[in-house]
C-alpha cells in the first residue's frame, strides 16, 4: 500500500523499529528515524543495489558450479560490492536513532553535512556508519543490520508501509 502522496514537497521522516538480527529474537531491536533521498540521489543508489544484487547471484550460482578460487574470489567481490550499496543507502537514508547503547552507556546519533547537486544535506557519520555494519552480525560474519535498514528504507523511499517487528520476525523464522 503506497501510504505518500508524491506531489508533496517536503521532506518526510519515519521513526522504524528494526530487528538487530531478524533470525534471532533475543538480539532485540532498535529504532531508525528514516528521511527522504533527494530523488537524483535515490535514483542512483537504487540503480546500484540493483545491479549488485544482479551481479551477487550471477556470482553465487558460478560458485554453486565450481568452487574454484575465481569463482570464490568473483564471490566475495560482488558482496562487497551489496555491502557497499546497502551502506551507501542507509548513509543517505537514516536520520537518528534510539535505543543503541554500548558498555559505556548510550551511543548518540552523528550526521555530517554533505554536498549534493548544490544543497547540503545531513547524512549518517563514517562512525555511525561502522556501528551499524558491526550490530547484529550473524554467524558468517555478514551485518544483518545493514541489510534490515536498507530494506526498510527503500520502502520508505517507496511510500510503502513498514511491516511490524513482529512481522520480520515471523518472516526471517519461516524463511530459516
Amino acid at each position: 500500500m503506497i501510504t505518500i502522496d508524491f506531489l508533496d514537497l517536503d521532506s518526510r521522516k519515519a521513526w522504524v523499529e528494526i530487528p538487530v538480527n531478524p533470525a534471532d529474537r533475543q538480539s532485540g531491536s532498535a529504532r531508525f528515524c528514516l528521511q527522504d533521498i533527494p530523488y537524483a540521489k535515490w535514483q542512483s543508489l537504487i540503480m546500484e543495489i540493483v545491479s549488485s544484487g544482479e551481479a551477487m547471484t550471477t556470482a553465487l550460482d558460478a560458485l554453486r558450479q565450481s568452487s574454484t578460487e575465481q569463482a570464490t574470489a568473483a564471490f566475495g567481490s560482488a558482496l562487497a560490492r551489496v555491502l557497499r550499496a546497502q551502506t551507501e543507502v542507509v548513509r543517505w537514508g537514516v536520520a537518528g536513532h534510539e535505543e543503541i547503547a554500548s558498555s559505556s552507556g548510550p551511543v548518540p546519533y552523528e550526521s555530517e553535512p554533505i554536498i549534493f547537486d548544490g544543497t547540503t544535506y545531513h547524512v549518517a557519520s563514517a562512525k555511525m556508519l561502522r556501528l551499524y555494519t558491526l550490530i547484529g552480525r550473524d554467524k558468517q560474519g555478514g551485518s544483518t543490520l545493514l541489510g534490515q535498514l536498507s530494506a526498510a528504507i527503500r520502502r520508505h523511499q517507496a511510500g510503502e508501509e513498514q511491516p511490524s517487528l513482529e512481522a520480520l520476525w515471523t518472516s526471517a523464522s519461516s524463511n530459516g
